[in-house]
Order: C-alpha cells, then sequence, then structure tokens
C-alpha cells in the first residue's frame, strides 16, 4: 500500500481502475495477494464476493500509464483480466460488459452524449412499473404473489423433504394458501413518506442530490434529479432543491466539502433523508463524514473560491461547528422563504456504506427530534431511526386487516377516525410499483379478513405480541380496537398487547406514543427479539392464549425467533407482515415445515 496523503478528490478518482472478469468468490484480500505477487504497486483495492469486478486505485498516473498494460495481460483462474479506466463507470447505464455474457448498456450515446442517453424519466428506475395502467399494475403484482405463494410450497417440500406435512397434499391448486389478491391503494402519487437522497456526481460529473440510476455493486455510483418522480412527496422534493444549492455552493468553496467517495472514503456529504408525513410535518436527516473535519481549528472561509483547476482539492480540515452552523443558517433562510422543515437533524458516521448502526446518535440543528403522524386516529412521534411504513393512506388499509386477522372479532366492530374506507376505488393514475398491499387469505373482500363464522370465532387471547414493534403502530391499533370492542380488562401485570424492538429510540418512541393515546394495556420491551420473546413467553400463565404479529425487516426474521414461535405452546396464530417476499418465503417456510430436530 502507498500512501495517499495531499491528493485531491479528483486525482484519487483518475488513478482508479475497474479490474473485470475477477473470480466471483474473489475478496480484497486475495487479490491484494495477487497484485503483490505481481509486484503492482497500488494504494488500495475494492473486491466484494459474488461479484466479477474490483476497484484498483495506484499511487500516481505513472503507475497507472505503466501497470494497465501489464494487468490486462493477465489471467485469473484462465480468466483473462480486462482493465477500464474507472472514469467510465459514470457513462455506465446498466451492469457491465463482461466476457461471461454481461449486459452492456453505456450511458453515452449514439453520438456520445452522455445527457442524450439519461433515462427518459427518472421513474424508468425509481418505479419502473410507473408508466403501465393501474389496471395492469394490480395484475401484474396479483400474479407476481401468486407465484410467490407457489414458490412457499416449492421450499416446504425441500425443506420437509423426509416428512411433508399432510395438509400440503390436502391443497387446491398449487398456492399454499388462498389468496384474497391485491388492495388498491387510496393515493397512487407523490405518496411516499420516506424518500432517501444519495449525494454524489451525476453522469457529467457535477455534484448531485438525488437518486442513484443503479447499484453500487456493479459499478454505477452515478446519481440525477428526481424532482419530476410521480411518487416523491413535493415537500421532499423542496428539501432536495434547497440541499442541492448547499452542496454546489460548499464544492466551490476554498476549503470544499464535497460528495462522499466509497472507494477512496473521501468527501463530506454522504445522504440525506426526508419524511414527509400526511401530517405536514417534515423531517430533514442529514448523514456526513466528519472525519477530515478537525474539532478546533480556524473558522470556517464561507466566500466561494475562485476556480483555478477542475480537480477538486483534497478537504483540509476545518471547524466542526462553523459547518453546523452554516448548514443550519442555509435551512433557516430556506424556511423564511417557505421551506417547510420542523425537523433538522445530522449524523456523523465513517463506514463505507451509508447504513450506520441503529444506535448512532442524530444531533438536532433545528426543532424537534420527532415529527408525528396520525393512523386511524392515533397520534405517533416518528425519530430518525424508527421504521414506518411509506404510503399512509394504504398503511391505515394494511393495519385494520392485520388487527382483523389477528382478532377475528374486530371485523364487525368499526375503526376509529379510519381516514381512507375500505372499498377503496381503482381511478387510472400514475404509480409506482409499490403502491398497494397483497392478501394472501381465504376473502374476497378488500379488507380480506380470515372466514369464521359467529359460532367459531376463537376466544380473544390473553396476551397479543408485537414482535419487531418500531414504533409501536400495528400494536397500538390493536389496543385501541380492543378497548372499543370493550374489552380492555387486562391489569398492570398482564398486559395485553406486548411490543418487542431492537431500536431504543424506537421504543422510547412507542411507550411515549402510548401514554400520548392514553393506552394502559400496552408495555415495550427494548431488545433483540430472539433475546426477548423467550423471556416474555415464559412468564405467561399456563393456558394462556397469545397471538403474534410479526412486521420483521427485509431480512426476515432471525432464526432463533422462528424456533421460539414455533416452539411456544401459548401461540396459536401468528400474523406475518412481509415486506421482502424473498425473506417471507424462507420464513414461512420454516414456520410451517414438519417438526424436526432443530426445529420442534
Amino acid at each position: 500500500r502507498v500512501d495517499m496523503a495531499g491528493q485531491g478528490q479528483d486525482d484519487v478518482f483518475k488513478q482508479s481502475v475497474v479490474i473485470f472478469n475477477l473470480p466471483k468468490y474473489c475478496d480484497k484480500k486475495q487479490l491484494e495477494k495477487t497484485l503483490n505477487e505481481w509486484g503492482v504497486p497500488f494504494a488500495r483495492t475494492k473486491k466484494v464476493v459474488k461479484e466479477e469486478f474490483g476497484i484498483l486505485t495506484f499511487t500516481n498516473m505513472d503507475d497507472k500509464l505503466k501497470w494497465v498494460p501489464f494487468l490486462n495481460q493477465q489471467s485469473i483462474e484462465e480468466s483473462p483480466l480486462r482493465v477500464e479506466d474507472r472514469v467510465l463507470k459514470m457513462e455506465r447505464k446498466r451492469g457491465y460488459d463482461d466476457s461471461r455474457g454481461g449486459r452492456d448498456k453505456k450511458y453515452k450515446g449514439e453520438d456520445g452524449d452522455v445527457a442524450d442517453a439519461m433515462p427518459e424519466n427518472i421513474d424508468d428506475v425509481l418505479a419502473p412499473l410507473w408508466k403501465m395502467p393501474y389496471e395492469e399494475q394490480l395484475q401484474h403484482k396479483i400474479s407476481t404473489l401468486e407465484g410467490i405463494l407457489k414458490q412457499i410450497v416449492k421450499r416446504l417440500r425441500t425443506e420437509s423433504s423426509y416428512d411433508i406435512p399432510k395438509w400440503i397434499f390436502e391443497l387446491k391448486g398449487r398456492l399454499c394458501c388462498e389468496y384474497g389478491g391485491v388492495v388498491p391503494s387510496p393515493s397512487r402519487d407523490h405518496y411516499r413518506n420516506k424518500v432517501s437522497f444519495d449525494i454524489g456526481y451525476d453522469v457529467k460529473g457535477a455534484p448531485c442530490v438525488g437518486s442513484r440510476l443503479g447499484r453500487t455493486s456493479e459499478g454505477i455510483t452515478a446519481t440525477a434529479d428526481p424532482s419530476s418522480s410521480v411518487i416523491f412527496p413535493r415537500e421532499a422534493v423542496a428539501v432536495r432543491n434547497s440541499l442541492q444549492k448547499l452542496v454546489e455552493i460548499t464544492c466551490a468553496l476554498e476549503v470544499p466539502l464535497t460528495p462522499y467517495d466509497k472507494t477512496t472514503r473521501l468527501g463530506f456529504w454522504r445522504g440525506c433523508t426526508v419524511r414527509a408525513q400526511a401530517s405536514g410535518e417534515v423531517m430533514v436527516m442529514l448523514q456526513v463524514n466528519s472525519q477530515l473535519l478537525a474539532t478546533a481549528t480556524s473558522s470556517l472561509n464561507l466566500e466561494v473560491a475562485p476556480s483555478t483547476s477542475s480537480a477538486n482539492p483534497l478537504p483540509q480540515p476545518v471547524n466542526k461547528e462553523d459547518v453546523r452552523r452554516m448548514i443550519s443558517d442555509h435551512f433557516t433562510k430556506e424556511r423564511a422563504a417557505g421551506l417547510r422543515v420542523d425537523s433538522l437533524q445530522i449524523q456523523e458516521w465513517t463506514g463505507v456504506a451509508n447504513a450506520a448502526p441503529v444506535d448512532l446518535p442524530w444531533e438536532v440543528l433545528h426543532g424537534s427530534p420527532t415529527i408525528s403522524e396520525t393512523l386511524l386516529g392515533l397520534s405517533f412521534q416518528i425519530s430518525p431511526n424508527a421504521f414506518f411504513q411509506t404510503n399512509t393512506s394504504l398503511t391505515e388499509l394494511l393495519y385494520e386487516t392485520v388487527c382483523e386477522w389477528a382478532i377475528p372479532q374486530l371485523a364487525s366492530s368499526p375503526f376509529p377516525s379510519t381516514s381512507v374506507t375500505k372499498s377503496a376505488s381503482s381511478e387510472s393514475s400514475a404509480s409506482s410499483s409499490s403502491s398497494t398491499s397483497s392478501v394472501p387469505s381465504s376473502s374476497s373482500s378488500s379488507s380480506a379478513s380470515p372466514a369464521f363464522s359467529a359460532s367459531a370465532l376463537p376466544p380473544l387471547p390473553s396476551v397479543i405480541l408485537d414482535v419487531c414493534c418500531g414504533t409501536g403502530t400495528i400494536g397500538q391499533c390493536i389496543a385501541r380496537a380492543l378497548e372499543q370492542y370493550g374489552r380492555s380488562d387486562s391489569s398492570p401485570s398482564q398486559p395485553r398487547v406486548v411490543g418487542l424492538e431492537l431500536a431504543e429510540d424506537a421504543v422510547l418512541n412507542a411507550r411515549d406514543n402510548a401514554a400520548r393515546n392514553g393506552l394502559n394495556n400496552i408495555v415495550y420491551i427494548a431488545g433483540k427479539a430472539e433475546d426477548t420473546l423467550p423471556n416474555v413467553l415464559l412468564t405467561l400463565p399456563a393456558g394462556s392464549r397469545c397471538v403474534a404479529v410479526v412486521d420483521p425487516p427485509r431480512a426476515g426474521l432471525h432464526p432463533s425467533v422462528i424456533k421460539v414461535l414455533r416452539a411456544s405452546k401459548h401461540i396459536d396464530l401468528i400474523v406475518y407482515v412481509s415486506c421482502n417476499q424473498n425473506s417471507l418465503v424462507v420464513d414461512a417456510a420454516h414456520l410451517c415445515r414438519s417438526a424436526s430436530k432443530s426445529m420442534r
């Protein structure tokens, strides 16, 4: 390795190359070992396992010119290497071309003009189905989810190869259960209440606050302006446009604050997440890399310096407080001009990926640490790390369904202050690929509650577990519905609803929300579900009936949680809310498979 201190970001970028046709399971350590054996000098490398390319950064341009021809003549595992200038990666629109059949779609048009090859609309990337009529989108999603239900059966047969559950042979058709179809979304345009913007460079190399045009793992790091998107709320777009002005100013400062580069780990601006709730409140969360900022040096010169070079010099240490004050002052002026920002927060993070640990704190620069939203007549405070569904009006339909599935008696009880109707119309409208809710159940109505006869209703459970509860939205909707039903007679020692959540700040929000909504029949426990769930079940009296509602992250349920859910004698019903169809297939198979030594 060679120290690159003192070199500018643009110099480092130009001294980098992309090496294609690397072994799929070669990692960074193996790549560097091979380069050392060949005597190739380098400053740093990057190689992701299961990807067939890597990034190599030379210490200077002379080494690059000398060693690139050498590398182009080498092979690894009988596969000839191909080395390209890394600058070209911003000209790539989809994937990369390699001798193993990769795609070769460049950003450049036929005439070489990069701009002419941009997507006609940013929603071609953000919402691939947006051009499809909404009724066709619904049919597309119905077909997709039917395929998922078929995959569950296939996975179940694989997991239970020696003892296939008998109910599988009784299935009518190839679906694992009856399918209630797709519930149309009442809101189909500008509905996302949470938007994450990347801060990088566009295809022409200019700083850009926007959305990525592809996957970083495929070598695509260019961003584009998403202001025209049909799914982003106007409030979030207004924040994006304001931040774009600030980023452009700071990139031209005498001591520039440039977008962060994951490979070189240089740069200041990382990302921006905007929550724009239906309540009208807006939270702005800025993530920055402060590794190059000293805590106490000379004040930052905020005057724009004349450009003397096309290359951005390496940012020198500046005062953190000056930078924060500059950001706060910018948004103060923007608010005076009409921009809505109720909470402005900043997070310092030096990791490679933008996904920081859930316990990494946020610092409030302006306003409140939380914003509010209303669901089914309940008020919820939302913190930066708290999970909250991104389509508020559709969430109300989803939570009504969850309540009715968990407590079938609630199907005949009206929900308080519902802002949308169950039989939402399906007018033709531009829509994204995610503004619907899928209901795999035995019902043809839009609420799609399970089919129970009045005489066959199960008894009310003693406890409802809200696993992966976030800010407590699902559990509190159930708790309020139970109160409306007239059965809120649980004592403090035997709460009717128990919420389990990993994020400490989300648990604090959930407790505050419960107190604000006047709910006394619910408690929250912070910690990993695989640790807290067994302890909760051990405290239940013998014979207690328990219903578990699980709303796991995209990775699905932890294997330990699945084992506890299966083994518990108290739990006789699980309502699974899925945000990732792939993890649903795996979890459903593990939950429903035959018992074994590892799965009781």
